[in-house]
């Protein structure tokens, strides 16, 4: 039994071993990010690492105990080799959940989770996305990292042959007598002591930097963690923060106006309507470089430079754009595609009055549910890669928008009007393998990325240059708008607001001339976009889209609410706040008068609490 104890130990420090590797590798993938830190900062990510990198180990250790343990107690060294499987099973598991996070991280500044998971749904648009430097990372990582370590645990851990003596029943009695023992000790290191709450993700967090409490939290860990969590929230709200009526009195005085008016930006109330939804783009890159397209257009039509996303992803963002759904931590209501039939819809309302409607896209539809949503929204012609000609170039996601404008203005000349017609554009979302070269060096960051928005630009700029010769041109309402933002030439935290910043442009010459060149600095939402532009219409919002403001209220509130991978964050004039979900504390506030915050919690909780449960209403 000495035999199988010596084991155990040295089991349990092979396993902190890989933990603290892996940690290093996720470190030097992600090093730009971390650059600026100081080396003991980065040792603390190991130290406070330890209590979930013990609870992962023990989790890890307890089935080749049990059948080291059955080996020794009938006599069979069968058990030996099945347990060598098993611990090289789990490396591999533990190994392919780092290595996917370190890559990850890279793009979206998150830990691995159910919803980067989910995106598996579609595996070859995820190797479509990922650039062939993380497919390389990931895959060998996982074969030679796996193979060292596997190494290792066969040259000085493993059992080889294990020592059996003594009668089968003096076996019995000293491996129960070890079961109850070990079985102490190992529920002990998965609970994280004998406090009266078991162990949790906050226990790594030790600093205002999150990249630094993601890396001390261990992946396999958090990731199974967020599984199990995923699974119970589909059935009821993580958010319950206050009872039913108290959130909903904190929602409804948040969005009460008390004067319904509002000042009219245009010159006629039905208006061709073109929306562009820009893939990633992000408030930091419009500008007379990046942007020049765009940044003309600010100067022509009206600029909503305060306008934050309200979601990360793009299967949150085209609901809230287009039905003034809320974003929600975890989840989106596209993933069910019999949720989105229940969904308000601008392209329904306009329908209602007359308009006929179309959507493009020049990659999969499929992604994210988005062909559902777009059908389930009756759009009358819907197209995306699938749907055009095999002899259009295309890249690694599909067609580039410097093509696919063409199809949209193709496609406008047989249209009636009037029309509702949705571009979403492509080439901005990663790989970014845009047929032109990187030619702009605004910032050592995000070089290609900044160079496929100046190419959407350019695509823009062009549909915009031949629209203009169309009878319906000068009739019509053009709104851009980004799904979500996206890491930019500036390095932000994933929960700063800044990092959710996005732009809102209408332009057209339907847009009243003592509005042009207007720049709107109220703090606002995607979310707004339906009752804003339904109410310039004269068409009824309000019941349809409670989560929507008309921006054009003078009295309507100045805020916003925004969601990333692991928290929300809430905006006001006077500053922001960004909340974690896990433990419920903020993380980073930026507020004129400190002691808004807890108020400021208040109001995210409740707008958490409340959209979750307006969610979990439309399930069928």
């Amino acid at each position: 039994m000495g035999q199988i104890i010596r084991w155990l130990v040295k089991l349990f420090l092979f396993w902190l071993l890989v933990f603290a590797g892996n940690r290093i590798l996720f470190f030097v993938v992600n090093h730009v990010q971390v650059a600026d830190f100081s080396f003991r900062e980065l040792l603390l990510s190991f130290r406070y690492a330890l209590p979930l990198d013990i609870s992962t180990a023990c989790y890890s250790m307890v089935i080749p105990f049990l059948l080291m343990l059955g080996g020794y107690m009938t006599g069979k060294h069968v058990f030996e080799q099945i347990s060598l499987f098993v611990v090289l099973f789990f490396l591999f598991i533990h190994g392919s959940i780092a290595y996917g996070e370190a890559a990850v991280y890279t793009e979206w500044q998150s830990k691995l989770n159910y919803e980067a998971l989910a995106h598996f749904r579609h595996p070859s648009e995820v190797f479509h996305t990922a650039s062939w430097q993380l497919t390389l990372l990931f895959f060998g990582c996982t074969i030679l990292l796996d193979a060292l370590y596997a190494w290792v645990y066969v040259r000085w851990v493993h059992i080889r042959s294990l020592h059996i003596s003594g009668s089968t029943a003096h076996r019995v009695g000293i491996g129960l007598l070890s079961l109850v023992s070990m079985g102490f000790l190992f529920f002990t290191g998965i609970r994280g002591g004998w406090k009266r709450f078991p162990i949790s993700e906050s226990i790594s967090y030790f600093s205002t930097h999150s990249i630094l409490n993601d890396a001390a939290v261990n992946p396999t860990w958090n990731l199974i963690r967020n599984l199990l969590s995923h699974y119970n929230h589909e059935r009821y709200n993580p958010y319950n923060y206050f009872s039913d009526a108290e959130a909903h009195q904190i929602v409804d005085s948040l969005y009460t106006v008390p004067k319904d008016t509002f000042q009219t930006i245009l010159t006629t109330s039905r208006p061709n309507i073109i929306f562009i939804i820009l893939e990633s783009f992000t408030a930091d890159g419009v500008n007379p470089v990046i942007t020049p397209v765009l940044d003309s257009l600010i100067h022509q039509g009206i600029y909503f430079d305060s306008l934050y996303a309200s979601g990360h992803v793009s299967d949150q963002g085209i609901p809230a754009i287009l039905s003034a759904f809320p974003a929600t931590s975890g989840v989106s209501v596209c993933d069910d595609p019999q949720m989105t039939v229940h969904l308000p819809a601008i392209n329904e309302d306009l329908q209602r009055v007359g308009y006929h409607s179309g959507f493009l896209y020049g990659g999969q539809l499929d992604f994210g549910n988005l062909r559902a949503y777009a059908f389930n929204k009756h759009f009358d012609w819907v197209r995306d890669g699938h749907d055009l000609p095999g002899s259009l170039p295309r890249g690694a996601l599909g067609i580039p928008d410097g093509i696919t404008w063409k199809i949209l203005l193709h496609q406008l000349q047989q249209t009636d009007t009037p029309f509702f017609y949705c571009w979403y554009t492509l080439s901005s979302h990663i790989p970014y393998d845009i047929p032109a070269p990187d030619t702009l060096q605004v910032s050592p960051y995000q070089i290609p990325f900044i160079n496929s928005m100046h190419y959407t630009d350019a695509a823009i700029g062009a549909l915009l240059h031949a629209a203009q010769h169309e009878p319906w041109f000068k009739n019509t309402l053009w709104v851009l708008v980004a799904d979500h933002s996206h890491e930019s030439q500036f390095p932000r935290a994933l929960e700063e607001k800044l990092r959710h910043r996005i732009p809102l442009i209408l332009a057209g010459e339907v847009i009243s001339r003592q509005w042009r060149g207007v720049v709107m600095h109220r703090i606002s939402s995607q979310l707004d976009i339906a009752a804003t532009l339904l109410a310039q219409l004269h068409l009824p919002a309000q019941k349809r889209y409670p989560w929507s403001r008309n921006l054009f209220n003078p009295y309507t509130p100045d805020f916003a609410d925004y969601n990333f991978f692991t928290g929300t964050g809430f905006v006001t004039p006077q500053g922001y706040v960004a909340l974690l979900n896990n433990n419920h504390r903020y993380v980073m506030a930026e507020i004129s008068d400190s002691s808004l915050i807890p108020a400021y919690i208040r109001l995210s909780h409740a707008i958490q609490q409340v959209a979750y449960d307006d969610f979990l209403k439309l399930k069928p």
